[in-house]
């Protein structure tokens, strides 16, 4: 059985007995929940000189707003935080406004 993106990641845990779904995206899943249980944020972090923005789900259960905030401190011109209605994959549902929400802020960033 070929094994096709879904457009909604979601569906992946409805997938679970597809042998070919999780072979593409198991080391995926493995990286990004080995990355949120062991990285953690240096205690004096250097900013960059750069603007950031800071985009999230409101109804994400893996990265909080505390977690999304703890950005800050990494640049010198933090353009705060925005979140969007959804979970995790929030952006799935909101891609054409967080796409010009993001080439707006690139575009006064060059400025």
């Amino acid at each position: 059985m070929p094994c096709r993106t879904p457009e909604n990641p979601a569906q992946l845990w409805n997938a679970g007995d597809n042998d070919a779904v999780w072979r593409k995206f198991a080391p995926v899943f493995r990286n990004d929940f080995k990355l949120l249980d062991t990285w953690a944020p240096p205690h004096t972090p250097e900013p960059l000189p750069v603007p950031l923005s800071v985009f999230g789900g409101r109804r994400d259960k893996l990265i909080g707003e505390d977690r999304l905030l703890a950005w800050q401190p990494f640049t010198t011109h933090f353009r705060g935080l925005e979140r969007y209605e959804g979970d995790h994959f929030y952006l799935m549902a909101h891609q054409r406004p967080l796409a010009a929400v993001i080439t707006a802020a690139m575009r006064s960033a060059a400025l």
